[in-house]
Order: C-alpha cells, then sequence, then structure tokens
C-alpha cells in the first residue's frame, strides 16, 4: 500500500474529540483513583518477543534454556580446546621423531665418510711406503 503526504498529512490533522472527551477521561480515572492496588493489577501491553519471554510463566523456560545454551557453548569450546591442544602435541611429537631421524641419518652419512676418509689416507699412506 502506498501512502502519499497529503494522505500523512490528512491523517495527522487535528480533530476536536467532541464535548464528552473531560467526562469520558475523568470516568476512566476515577475508578482506579478510588482503588490503587486494582490499577497496579492490570499489566501493561507489551509487544515483542523480549517481554513475552520474560513474562512470568515463560522466565524459568526461559532461564532453563538460556542455561542449557551456555552449558552447550561452554562444552563445544573446552572440547574444541583440548581437541587443538591435542593436534599440537601430536605435531610436537612427529616433530620429535623427525628430528631424531634426521640427526640418526646425519650421523650414519658422516660416518660413512670417515670411513672412506680413513680409508684413502691408508691407502695413500700404504703408496707412499712402497714407493720409498
Amino acid at each position: 500500500m502506498h501512502f502519499s503526504e497529503d494522505d500523512l498529512r490528512a491523517a495527522l490533522q487535528r480533530r476536536d474529540p467532541g464535548k464528552n472527551f473531560t467526562q469520558r477521561v475523568m470516568a476512566g480515572i476515577e475508578p482506579l483513583a478510588a482503588n490503587p492496588r486494582k490499577a497496579r493489577t492490570v499489566p501493561p501491553v507489551e509487544s515483542g518477543l523480549l517481554p513475552r519471554l520474560l513474562a512470568a510463566p515463560m522466565r524459568w523456560i526461559t532461564a532453563g534454556a538460556l542455561t542449557v545454551v551456555l552449558l552447550v557453548s561452554g562444552g563445544v569450546l573446552e572440547y574444541s580446546h583440548r581437541h587443538r591442544e591435542e593436534q599440537q602435541r601430536i605435531a610436537g611429537e612427529r616433530a620429535r621423531q623427525d628430528t631424531i631421524f634426521a640427526v640418526e641419518m646425519t650421523g650414519a652419512k658422516l660416518k660413512q665418510v670417515l670411513q672412506r676418509t680413513r680409508q684413502a689416507q691408508q691407502h695413500e699412506a700404504k703408496i707412499r711406503s712402497e714407493r720409498l
């Protein structure tokens, strides 16, 4: 539905409330003034989700639902944290094993090089002694 500026202007124009306006208002106020407790028992008209959730019958349901949401969220966060720590521990152990393997391989290769160097030196010494 489309409203024009003229429609808005017409809707917001002043209108005469009628000659008995004051008497009608006072008639509505007098019972409330006579019994102030009665005035407090009339709940205010509230609309929207939050006022409905905080209404007396829904308060416990809302509190329970929020508690469940908080507990589940906490559990998920705890699981996520422990899973991440476990993955880091596994990665660290794998890196440690890889480092040990690399050091062992390097040691084995150095041992081979040292043996070949000694063999070459012994061979040269043997050749020199034969020439003399």
